[in-house]
C-alpha cells in the first residue's frame, strides 16, 4: 500500500482504486509498510476479508496507561497539495454483502495485542487519521472520507474526525468495537466515533444507508464538539440487552456513555421510520453539556433509550427534543438542568408519542447491575429512581408523553419538589402523590417527576399512563 500510494503522488493520478488482497483473498495483512499509510488524491482503498493490525514492535496507542497522539495510526487521510480536494473512501466488499474492511480487529476469537484505528483528526489516535498536527504550518488539511463495510476497533479510539473533517458512515455497515459480543477487544480506552472541530473549523458526520452505524465496547460512542452530525440510518450505540431490566451483558458495564454532545454541537440521531438504539451504558444514554463561552448543542433524538446504570438522558445546556422516544429500564429516566430546553412531546396515539420511565427502589434492589455508580465531584450521588428530574431547566414541553405514573383529575403525573438539592427534603406539590413532609427520593419505590428548587414551566398536556412501570 505504501508503495502504491507513492507510486500515485510521483504521477499524481487522481480516483485511482488499489486492491489490496492476500493472494487474491483475505486473512492478515503483513506486507512491510511505512505507518501511516498516507491516502489522498481521491483514492478508494479496497480490502474486503483483509486484517490490518498493527505490528509487534509498534506502538499502539498507549503510553504509560495513557492514550497518546500520534502513535496507532494506520492510515492519514490529508491533501496531497493545496489543490487536493477529493473524496477518499476505504471499504471492503462494494456489494454490501460480507467482506468487510478489518482494522484493529483480529482474525480469530482473542483480542488483538496490538490494534489500529482510524482518524479524521490533527492529533487523534486511531485507525483512520484525516489531518496532521502541523496542518496550519504547511497548509494541508483533511480530505473527505468515505468509509462503507468497515469493521473497527482500538485501544484509544476508533474513528476520529477533526477540525474541517468529514465523514461519511456507508452505504453499507460500519462496525466500531465488538459487533455485539461477535469479537473480543481490547476496551476503548477513548471511544468509538468522535467528530471534535474547531469554532473556525468545524466538523461533519452523516450516515448514508440503512443501519449504518452500531458501536459497542467504548468508553464513549459518539463525542461530538464543534460537529454537525445526522446519524439517522437506524444507529445503535451500546450492547443489546437479553430483555427487560438488569439484561446487559457484561456485568458491571464496560461502556460508560453512550453519546456525548458538547459545545456547539448540532446532533440528529434517528428518525421515524429508522429508530436509533442507545442502550447499556453504565453512566448515562446521552450526555448533553458545554464549555464556557460556547454556543449551546441541539439535538434531536428519534428512538429508544433503555437499560442504562445512572441516567437515559442527562442534559445540562442547549436545547433536546426526544419526540417520539422511549426510555426505559434506566435507573433515572432524564435528568436536565441549567439552561436545557427539553422537548418530550409528541401526538397522543401516534408513533411520535414519547413514553418515559424508570427504575423502581424494589428493581434497583434485585437488580445490582444497572444501579447508579457515578457520584458527582463531591462525592454525591445524583438523583435515582424518577422518571424525570428536573433541577433547573428552562422548560419541559411534555405534550402528548405517557409517564409510569398518572393522576387524571389533574392530567399530570406527580410532581414532587426538592428544595434543599440534596433529594431527602421532598414534598408533594401536584398530582396524587401524598405528601409526607420531607421525604428523600432515595426511599421512595415509584416517582414520576422530581422538581429541584422552583418549579419549572412543565406542559402535559395530551399525556397519560405507560404501558409500563415503575413498580
Amino acid at each position: 500500500m505504501t508503495q502504491a500510494m507513492q507510486l500515485i503522488d510521483s504521477l499524481r493520478a487522481e480516483d485511482m482504486t488499489v486492491h489490496v488482497s492476500i493472494d487474491g483473498g483475505g486473512g492478515l495483512w503483513s506486507a512491510p509498510e511505512q505507518w501511516p499509510v498516507p491516502l489522498n488524491l481521491g483514492v478508494t482503498l479496497s480490502a474486503p476479508n483483509v486484517h490490518f493490525l498493527a505490528p509487534a514492535d509498534y506502538n499502539f496507542g498507549v503510553l504509560n496507561g495513557v492514550c497518546e497522539a500520534e502513535l496507532a495510526t494506520a492510515f492519514r487521510v490529508q491533501q496531497f497539495d493545496s489543490q487536493d480536494q477529493a473524496t477518499v473512501t476505504l471499504e471492503g466488499e462494494p456489494s454490501g454483502d460480507g467482506g468487510y474492511l478489518y482494522i484493529g480487529i483480529p482474525t480469530g476469537v482473542s483480542p488483538a495485542d496490538h490494534d489500529f484505528s482510524v482518524a479524521l483528526d490533527d492529533s487523534s489516535v486511531l485507525p483512520i487519521e484525516d489531518g496532521d498536527a502541523d496542518a496550519g504550518v504547511d497548509g494541508l488539511y483533511p480530505l473527505p472520507l468515505i468509509v462503507r463495510q468497515a469493521w473497527l476497533s482500538a485501544t484509544c479510539e476508533d474513528i476520529a474526525v477533526g477540525a474541517g473533517g468529514s465523514l461519511t458512515l456507508g452505504p453499507g455497515p460500519v462496525h466500531l468495537g465488538s459487533w455485539d459480543g461477535r469479537r473480543a477487544v481490547n476496551a476503548s480506552q477513548g471511544g468509538g466515533l468522535s467528530c471534535i472541530g474547531e469554532p473556525s473549523r468545524p466538523a461533519q458526520v452523516w450516515d448514508v444507508g440503512e443501519g449504518a452505524l452500531q458501536i459497542d465496547s467504548v468508553r464513549i460512542g459518539v463525542a461530538l464538539a464543534y460537529c454537525d452530525a445526522t446519524l439517522v440510518n437506524a444507529p445503535s450505540i451500546g450492547r443489546n440487552p437479553d430483555g427487560g431490566i438488569n439484561s446487559c451483558p457484561g456485568q458491571p458495564l464496560t461502556d460508560d456513555v453512550g453519546i456525548e454532545v458538547g459545545q456547539s454541537a448540532h446532533l440528529v440521531f434517528g428518525e421515524d421510520s429508522e429508530r436509533a438504539l442507545v442502550q447499556c451504558q453504565q453512566l448515562a444514554g446521552i450526555l448533553v453539556d458545554r464549555g464556557q463561552g460556547a454556543a449551546a448543542p441541539v439535538v434531536a433524538v428519534s428512538g429508544d433509550i433503555r437499560n442504562v446504570g445512572c441516567y437515559g438522558l442527562e442534559a445540562f445546556a442547549g436545547s433536546v427534543d426526544l419526540r417520539g422516544s422511549t426510555v426505559e429500564y434506566c435507573d433515572t429516566g432524564i435528568w436536565v438542568g441549567g439552561n436545557v430546553r427539553l422537548r418530550l412531546g409528541g401526538d397522543p396515539g401516534s408513533d411520535g408519542q414519547s413514553i418515559v420511565g424508570c427504575i423502581s427502589l424494589r428493581e434497583r434492589e434485585n437488580a445490582p447491575g444497572v444501579q447508579c455508580m457515578d457520584p458527582d465531584i463531591d462525592g454525591v450521588y445524583g438523583p435515582m429512581g424518577a422518571a424525570l428530574v428536573n433541577s433547573g431547566s428552562l422548560t419541559v414541553d411534555a405534550e402528548g408523553v405517557l409517564w409510569p405514573q398518572w393522576d387524571r383529575e389533574s392530567r399530570a403525573p406527580p410532581i414532587w419538589e426538592c428544595p434543599d438539592g440534596g433529594y431527602t427534603e421532598c414534598r408533594c406539590v401536584s398530582g396524587s402523590c401524598i405528601d409526607a413532609g420531607g421525604i428523600s427520593l432515595y426511599e421512595m419505590d415509584t416517582v414520576a417527576v422530581f422538581v429541584e428548587g422552583n418549579l419549572t414551566p412543565f406542559f402535559f398536556d395530551g399525556g397519560g399512563q405507560a404501558p409500563m412501570s415503575c413498580k
